[in-house]
């Protein structure tokens, strides 16, 4: 027998640990690699979660990898925080200095206003497929101030095997945000 298996990114902020203000990238994925490993698996009732790597704001490209490098979907060589969000913004056709301002910043007004003139060309082309996916990044991107990321909170078993999700209890803006990869066995035989 074998479990369901998804590959996550899991979506932090420095304020939910009990970090000093200056602790180095060291210290900090430590304690999220520790968090993730022992406390967050016993909350998702899950049965086992492997972090594979963790980037941060406000450490450029540093990306702590605890599986080989190669192994990592989201966390490819020289991805930082950073440059792994551009790509999502730009994997849904939003122009860079759009996705540079909102990482930058935490307004999404004028992402969100590019996201409605594009799904007003799908409507007009009849590509409700396309309506749908656009307006179901509407919601996860207002509550993270990120594309391509679910509402907060929430983690599911059966979601996409794909998924990035907020786990921040509070919206504390730009800046101080990490991101996990893990993968995840959820225990139910398949």
């Amino acid at each position: 027998m074998s479990s369901d298996r998804s590959l996550k990114g899991l979506v932090f902020d420095e304020a939910d640990f009990d970090l000093p203000r200056d602790c180095d990238f060291e210290m900090l994925t430590e304690t999220v690699r520790s968090y993730c490993e022992e406390v967050l698996l016993q909350d998702i009732f899950a049965e086992d979660l492997e972090v594979s790597g963790i980037a941060a704001e406000g450490f450029g490209d540093a990306v702590a990898y605890f599986e080989p490098e190669r192994s990592c979907y989201w966390l490819c060589a020289n991805t930082g925080f950073r440059e792994l969000f551009l790509q999502q913004f730009s994997k849904y056709e939003v122009p860079e200095e759009l996705a540079a301002s909102v990482l930058a910043t935490g307004s999404t007004l004028d992402v969100e206003s590019h996201l409605w003139d594009r799904i007003k060309t799908r409507v007009d082309d009849r590509d409700i497929g396309g309506v749908d996916s656009l307006l179901s990044l509407l919601p996860g991107l207002r509550s993270s101030g990120l594309l391509g990321v679910t509402e907060q909170g929430q983690l599911q078993m059966g979601s996409d095997f794909f998924t990035i999700a907020d786990l921040r209890p509070n919206d504390y803006g730009p800046g101080r945000r990490i991101f996990v990869e893990a993968t995840i066995w959820w225990g139910r035989d398949i």
